[in-house]
């Protein structure tokens, strides 16, 4: 489920900095959602990546 808000975040924040390209005086605005998609999907990624790649704690003094 996480891969596909995944990749609909990325396909968002793709589609918002290309259409700011070609708007009017809307574009910067598109263009910092566009980006702002983007690093939260780069986020979303990582910290899905951590919680699999930690998912049995050592404890201490074993």
């Amino acid at each position: 489920m996480i891969i596909v808000f995944s990749i609909v975040f990325l396909l968002l924040g793709i589609l918002f900095v290309g259409r700011s390209r070609r708007t009017g005086p809307t574009d910067r605005f598109l263009l910092w959602i566009g980006i702002a998609l983007i690093i939260m999907t780069l986020f979303l990624i990582a910290f899905s990546a951590m919680e699999y790649m930690d998912s049995v704690t050592p404890k201490p003094g074993h």
